[in-house]
């Protein structure tokens, strides 16, 4: 609870920060930026983050350097 998860910047990391304070409490390096806001779901309990890293098309008008390609990422979240 009480997390934010974010993606889609040049230097290709999806991170978490805390809601309450801002605070940056996860990051993890991805092999292209997120092109995509992170999905949360549950099974039997456990949540889970999905995101897609592929690059993205709206920052390589800005950033000519930034790369493609094709990954699907997936986080379990600990329990308390």
């Amino acid at each position: 609870g009480n997390l934010i998860f974010a993606t889609g910047t040049v230097d290709k990391k999806i991170r978490a920060f805390d809601s309450t304070n801002g605070k940056e409490v996860w990051s993890y390096q991805l092999p292209y930026a997120g092109s995509g806001p992170p999905s949360i779901y549950s099974v039997n309990g456990n949540q889970y983050i999905v995101v897609a890293a592929t690059g993205s098309y709206s920052l390589s008008s800005g950033y000519p350097d930034i790369k493609f390609g094709n990954w699907l990422y997936c986080f379990k979240l600990r329990q308390k």
